[in-house]
């Protein structure tokens, strides 16, 4: 459990939050614990997924949190899912009766952590998100995810987090996703392939021929197709497939779409027999050929 800079230890974070709510705010609470829960929570045994927090009778109380029982605890191991009393002031939780009440807001535990040696709860305040919400959101996660993997590639360290991190983030602090610079960069074209040339056909590739291409150091051989779709010509951008429909790279043809029909499931032997010495290379050159 390493410390960050504030001095917080992480235990759990619930990361689904911000998949099915807009967080409005986010406030830092106790919460009443006995002894063997927490030494759980040391061990790790805590799960934040389909928690939520209510006001009852004027206390603010967490639901749903399942903190696994301490193996050394016997008879003092409480209930793993019992109701836990979230502390905090008494003008806060009537502010948040409030706003559950007049605006409709959901209370949701977003992690749990250590802070000078006690056990602390970040509540947030959230409002659920309609289907097309959560659409745009895993549109936008996705560009961003393509903006930071070019950034590596381009040699170029990145962290994916949320706008209020960013001035911790850029001090170093380990707020977000980091995303370490690529060393090996490789050349001008491999960047091209991978980020800029657009692909005109598929090539589908075998099991066996997928597996090897994932290895990221094996050339993409005819024997290994099992199929061919849409037009391109020698030099034009392709993707390669798996059977299952799922890209495992980009690269250049080296032949055109209507010469390789007649090269699929053909060794080198076998092309340099029945076509000649000019098919027996392979459809994708590992030098042309990029992973996604």
């Amino acid at each position: 459990m390493a410390e960050d800079k504030c001095g917080k230890k992480m235990i759990a974070v619930n990361r689904e939050v911000r998949h099915e709510y807009f967080v409005i705010e986010a406030l830092e609470t106790g919460i009443e614990l006995v002894g063997t829960e927490v030494k759980s929570l040391r061990a790790g045994g805590v799960n934040l997924k389909d928690s939520w927090a209510d006001i009852d009778d004027g206390e603010l109380i967490a639901k749903g949190i399942h903190i696994s029982p301490y193996e050394q605890g016997n008879i003092f191991n409480k209930d793993p899912r019992r109701p836990r009393r979230l502390l905090a002031h008494k003008a806060e939780i009537r502010r948040l009766g409030q706003q559950i009440k007049l605006q409709g807001y959901t209370l949701v535990p977003l992690s749990l952590y250590f802070k000078k040696g006690r056990v602390k709860l970040e509540l947030g305040v959230c409002m659920g998100k309609q289907l097309h919400d959560k659409r745009a959101a895993a549109a936008d996660q996705a560009a961003k995810m393509e903006a930071a993997r070019v950034a590596a590639v381009s040699g170029i360290p990145s962290v994916l987090t949320c706008a209020a991190n960013a001035g911790p983030a850029m001090m170093g602090d380990p707020v977000g996703t980091v995303f370490a610079p690529i060393k090996d960069r490789g050349s001008s074209r491999r960047l091209w392939i991978g980020f800029a040339a657009h692909p005109f056909g598929t090539l589908v590739a075998d099991e066996g021929a997928a597996q090897a291409v994932r290895g990221g150091q094996a050339s993409l051989l005819a024997a290994g197709v099992v199929e061919v779709r849409g037009g391109f010509s020698a030099g034009d951008a392709v993707w390669i497939d798996d059977e299952a429909g799922n890209h495992l790279a980009k690269g250049l043809a080296g032949f055109d779409s209507e010469e390789i029909p007649q090269m699929l499931g053909r060794n080198t032997a076998q092309l340099k027999r029945f076509l000649g010495e000019e098919y027996a290379h392979p459809l994708v050159h590992r030098d042309n050929l990029v992973l996604v």
